[in-house]
């Protein structure tokens, strides 16, 4: 009798703590660095201006291109307190801490800062589930089954930010050791053959260059699409020029091309993603059919047991695939139908450039969302080779003054 109270008792709790997250409630009474509660209702959470500039700080010197590392010294430098002891001192948390290691900022503490979502102003819940009431050890899941609720609560961060600064992340190679300095490039260029992304090599007393992953791990079929790297740093430089000049001249013709392209580009690839989920649905139905009929022909014994058993199996196993490219193709939906090509806050950003005259990695970050590069050729006797340039926002921009093609010794 105990047992089935204490496991009915917990469905209800699991069932109301569920409503909450599907509400946008937060769910942890610890709240994030750079956030407090509001004191006339503990349940919203309202920005925390001196340690939300702490955050500022942090997304800010990442998109400058430094290292988590790199990041945390300059705060350790400068003696900005580390979130559990300024919470302390602030009477936030009632926890004691050491005076040696007040300001010692790491690469982990920085990470999670940079990947936590609340700074975009969403709630997350579900991080975490139990197998059961009677065990107490929580499992971690997966980012794909929490439970997001956007624009919750105030932003400290634009979610134009903090979704570059996810995107700059995602594209470092771990294993950097170039004088601990992460290349310009990095997580920018992709082979346009095989669609892998180009590592950087910096070989001794040599130029430095980047070369298709696949090619230099030996573990796709694919050329080397070795590029140097200042010939590449060279070029975007002169057609985020050409583009920033043919935007400021030309605005009423670079939005009609931006809006054209979008909207074919955006229903091909609506039409190809609800095809395929159309496609997926209409074989799950088929299979659960197929099914059936096999239940009702072992009872009626027109098949063994084990005859099912088999010819299920075999179709369970085709119905779960099924149901997984489902699911990715519902999220790929989704994020499309979300994603808008945005001209106004490109034509924002090249307003704030007058000429660009070195190629950081803000700048980069701000104008680039990718660039291809294709295998070199020999032209009349001269190396040509061919990169496309993709924008954030926008994609590819055409113009007389750009050139998609560039000619390298």
């Amino acid at each position: 009798m105990n047992e089935w109270y204490a496991k009915d008792t917990s469905k209800k709790i699991k069932a109301v703590n569920r409503a909450k997250a599907r509400a946008g409630e937060h769910l942890t009474s610890n709240v994030p660095y750079g956030y407090i509660k509001n004191p006339d209702n503990p349940k919203q959470w309202i920005i925390d201006e001196e340690s939300a500039d702490v955050v500022r700080e942090i997304f800010q010197l990442c998109l400058q291109g430094l290292k988590m590392n790199q990041i945390a010294n300059i705060l350790c430098a400068r003696k900005a307190l580390i979130p559990t002891v300024y919470k302390s001192v602030n009477g936030i948390v009632n926890r004691n801490f050491n005076e040696e290691t007040k300001y010692f900022w790491n690469s982990d503490t920085v990470s999670r800062i940079l990947a936590n979502r609340c700074y975009a102003g969403d709630t997350v819940n579900g991080k975490t589930t139990k197998k059961s009431f009677k065990i107490k050890k929580r499992i971690d899941l997966s980012p794909e089954e929490w439970q997001i609720v956007p624009n919750t609560h105030e932003a400290i961060i634009d979610r134009e930010t903090w979704e570059l600064v996810q995107k700059i992340r995602q594209g470092r190679r771990r294993n950097v050791k170039h004088n601990h300095q992460i290349p310009v490039l990095s997580g920018h260029l992709f082979c346009a053959d095989c669609g892998r992304k180009l590592y950087y090599v910096k070989p001794p007393e040599q130029a430095e260059y980047y070369c298709c992953s696949g090619y230099r791990k030996r573990t796709h079929s694919c050329t080397g699409h070795h590029i140097r790297a200042d010939v590449v740093e060279q070029i975007l430089m002169r057609q985020i020029n050409d583009v920033m000049k043919f935007v400021s001249e030309y605005e009423d013709e670079f939005v009609r091309q931006v809006m054209e392209r979008g909207t074919a580009e955006h229903l091909k690839q609506t039409s190809l993603l609800k095809k395929t989920i159309d496609t997926a649905k209409r074989r799950i139905e088929q299979i659960d059919s197929v099914i059936s009929q096999l239940y009702e022909d072992k009872v009626v014994g027109e098949i063994t047991a084990e005859m099912f058993t088999k010819l299920s199996a075999k179709y369970i196993a085709e119905q779960e695939e099924q149901s997984a490219a489902l699911k990715v193709a519902q999220k790929e939906l989704v994020a499309l139908e979300a994603k808008k090509t945005d001209t106004t806050k490109f034509i924002d950003l090249v307003r704030k450039y007058s000429q660009i005259t070195e190629l950081t990695p803000q700048i980069l970050n701000e104008f680039i969302d990718k660039v291809t590069v294709h295998q070199a050729v020999k032209v009349d006797g001269k190396r040509r080779q061919d990169i496309e340039v993709y924008f954030n926002g926008v994609g590819q921009i055409s113009s007389d003054a750009e050139k998609k093609s560039e000619t390298t010794e």
